[in-house]
This record gives C-alpha cells, structure tokens and sequence, in this order.
C-alpha cells in the first residue's frame, strides 16, 4: 500500500475540489492506497471530506505569497503535517500547490505529482515551473498543448499523463423534451468569464423578436468574491431589462447536482475564455442533456459537433448571435424529427462520458502512475 497526500489550495468545492474529494473517496474505498487532503482554507470540500470519512488537515497559519513572515509560519506547519503523515506520493492541485509545498517539503525527498487543472498560462504557472517535479498530469488535452506554450515549462518526460476526470455514471432513463414547457439551464461559479450575461442576451434578444414556446432557464451557482457579487448585480439588471424574470431563475445554491441536470432538457455552457475540461458539461452529459457548448478548450474532447452535443463560438465576440441561432432552433422545436435529433445527441452524448469518463477508469489509471512513478526510483 502507498500513501497519497492530496494538496488543495482552497476549501470551497469547484471543480478541482470536486476532482480532489472524488479521486480520494475512491482510492480509499479499494483499500490500495491510503489517502489524506491539506486544505489551505476551510471550506465546502472540507465538509465533504469529513463526510466521505477521508483524513483531512487544513492550516491553522493562513499566508500569502507576498508576506515573508506569514509565509515562513505556514511553511513551518505544513512541513510538520507533511512529515507527520508521511506520504510516499504529494498530489498538488494547481500551481498554487505546487510552488507552496515545494518550498515546505525542500529536502524531504517525496514524489511530487502537479496536476494541471487549468487555466495555464498565468503568472502562477511561470513560477511554478522553475520548480521540479516528478509527474505532470493535466484533465483534457487543450489544457496539455496550453501548458506546452507556457515558458518556462516543467518537462517530465515519461511521467505526463492526461487523466479523463471519473464521472458518477448515472443509469436513470431522462428523457428530454417530453413536457410542453422546455428546461434549460447552466451551472458554475458567478463570475464573468463563465459568460452567463451572453445567455441571458441571447434568451432576452430572441424574446424580443419572435414568440417561443414557453421555457424556464435555471442557473445554479454562488458568487465567492467582491467582483463575483459585483457580475451577479449586472446579471440580475440584464434580467430586469430583458423583462426575463418569469423565465430566467437564479439558484444559489443547488444541494443534490444530479436532481438538478435530471430536471433539465438542454445544458448550456458559456464560458468566454476556453474551460480546461468543462466538469458540468461531463455531468450534464452523464445526466442525459442535450448540451450547448464552446467550440474551443477542454470541453472539445467531449463535445463532437452535432454528433455528442451542440457547439458554437463562446470565446468570440459574435457568441450572443450564434447562441441566439440553437436557443431559437430549439425553442422553436415543432418537427418531431428535430426532437428526435436533439434526443439522439443527447443520448450519444451520455454514452460518451460513460465509455471515457467512468470514475473506475480513472483511479486504475491514477493508481498504475502512482505506482509507475515510484517504480522509477
């Protein structure tokens, strides 16, 4: 048996976090490698870490990169939880990881694993690259080319791997469109580059040029900062002034995400800067939507145009008038070949995450490179 040691910059529950607290309830649940989750902050994941059973530590000694002394006390800490579970593999989410616990750890000699969740690119990514590391994973391979242009680059030759994010696969039969009133919805952090106002543009435009049949769009997310609050403020005045308040619907806080695709026809995702992977669409997809999504980033590997979902240019500026196009195709839908379409996707979209995106599939693969990493030794 090995020991992992998951680092988690942060304590609320994204999609890295979503990654973290899936991978380790699996490992543990085989009873092959014993699994434990540092936490920077308290959080969501934490409570879902103490639910699921997993050991978990979060640092008592908050810090920033920018103030010596913080930084130094929580360094000290984290070396001491580090060297009190002795892990034989550090699992680091994101660069913020990476660089933290590469300075902690300095001379501990543990095999280190970066996994790029994405965006790359920034100045944390730079940073992070001056440090060494034995393995670098990455969710989607958009994201790999992506790290491949940033410089500097951590190279690791033999220990690269692109991981397909396990997926709760979902057996219940959910079929779409079966109701006069059409449900569309997206789901997501709030915050501006998800590109939630150029849905309710697209919904508000098409409402003042023609009737639709009657729909609701559900957007299920919270915002986590000053300037999420801010872009939510604008979202609910883009409402307002396309007079969408009987059909657009804000969900702050959504308990049970199966409930809430189960509940849905279509899935749109807006995002104006390419996703990594795109989490909610796999899940969406896993639930049986038919899915909207971006022709660029990680959500490629899943969407195959007019085969497994439907795509248009969310990351160009002409992204309201292409939305506008499938949201009027769609609710306006009266040929019962065009339903029949729309189901046929949806369907090959659902067999797609379950053919590549199963949550076995990943932990053996995880599980063969941890094994392969320390092999090579």
């Amino acid at each position: 048996m090995i020991k992992v040691l998951f680092v988690s910059p942060n304590g609320y529950l994204g999609g890295a976090e979503r990654f973290v607290i899936t991978a380790a309830t699996a490992h543990q649940s085989k009873k092959n490698i014993s699994v434990g989750i540092l936490f920077f902050s308290e959080g969501e994941a934490c409570s879902e870490a103490r639910l699921q059973k997993i050991e978990y530590f979060v640092l008592k000694n908050k810090f920033r990169l920018r103030s010596p002394f913080k930084l130094i006390r929580s360094l000290l800490e984290i070396r001491k939880i580090v060297k009190n579970f002795n892990p034989d593999v550090l699992h680091l989410t994101m660069p913020y990881s990476h660089i933290v616990l590469s300075l902690a750890t300095f001379g501990l000699g543990i095999k280190k694993v970066w996994f790029q969740h994405g965006p790359v690119g920034g100045l944390l990514d730079k940073s992070a690259s001056f440090f060494p590391v034995d393995a670098i994973w990455y969710n989607s391979k958009d994201l790999k080319n992506n790290h491949y242009k940033t410089v500097p680059r951590v190279k690791v030759n033999d220990h690269e791997a692109i991981i397909n994010l396990g997926i709760k696969s979902n057996n219940k039969v959910h079929e779409i469109f079966k109701s006069d009133l059409i449900t569309l919805g997206s789901a997501g952090r709030i915050c501006s580059w998800k590109g939630f106002h150029n849905i309710i543009k697209a919904l508000g435009e098409l409402k003042q040029e023609q009737a639709m049949k009657p729909y609701r769009f559900f957007l299920a997310g919270s915002a986590k900062t000053i300037n999420d609050q801010n872009y939510y403020e604008e979202l609910v005045e883009l409402v307002r002034k396309y007079k969408l308040e009987n059909e657009f619907i804000f969900f702050h806080h959504v308990e049970e995400m199966e409930n809430f695709y189960q509940g849905l026809d279509v899935f749109v995702h807006s995002s104006i800067i390419p996703e990594p992977f795109g989490l909610v669409v796999a899940e969406a997809m896993a639930n049986g939507c038919l899915i909207i999504g971006s022709n660029k980033g990680g959500v490629t590997d899943l969407l195959h145009v007019e085969k497994t979902g439907l795509t248009y240019s969310s990351t160009k500026k002409n992204a309201v008038e292409e939305l506008k196009i499938i949201l009027g195709n769609i609710l306006l839908i009266n040929s019962p070949n065009d339903i029949e379409r729309f189901r046929l996707i949806a369907i090959a979209g659902k067999m797609h995450v379950r053919e590549n995106y199963s949550i076995t599939g990943m932990i053996s693969q995880m599980e063969n490179l941890y094994f392969k990493l320390l092999k090579s030794e």
